[in-house]
């Protein structure tokens, strides 16, 4: 057994489980609802999924540190080229005037994009970056 400690997740075999049973299937759904979106980008409910999707993975970046161990679905993303593509959907949101205009605040709403995009350019950079060095 791989142990260098006594707590939980002190072991590889508590973390192959994280891994595999935990971050593996997070990500998955959040890959499927912004893959889901890039094909069809015209349903409303799509729209607010996408951006729940990308949220929830901005948070589980961080990484998402437990007393007794952490989930981090940063390596995943950068290596499936997920921030591209939560980028490209980000922009498709922000590029829709018509559904924009349905808010009580466009301009609120487009704040809110462009803080989710920022930060996912902040990540995508800092992921490029630890890819090619």
């Amino acid at each position: 057994m791989g142990a260098w400690g006594y707590k939980p997740t002190e072991n590889d075999e508590a973390l192959e489980w994280i891994a595999n049973e935990v971050e593996m299937p997070l990500f998955e759904a959040i890959t499927t609802k912004i893959q889901d979106f890039l094909l069809n980008s015209e349903d409303d409910v799509k729209k607010s999924e996408v951006q729940a999707a990308i949220a929830l993975l901005l948070g589980f970046v961080a990484p998402l540190r437990m007393e007794n161990g952490q989930v981090d679905l940063s390596y995943l993303a950068a290596k499936n080229k997920i921030w591209e593509q939560a980028i490209s959907a980000i922009e498709k949101l922000k590029a829709d005037k018509q559904w924009l205009q349905q808010w009580n605040s466009a301009d609120k709403k487009k704040e809110a994009l462009d803080d989710l995009l920022a930060k996912l350019n902040q990540h995508k950079t800092k992921r490029d970056f630890c890819f090619t060095n």
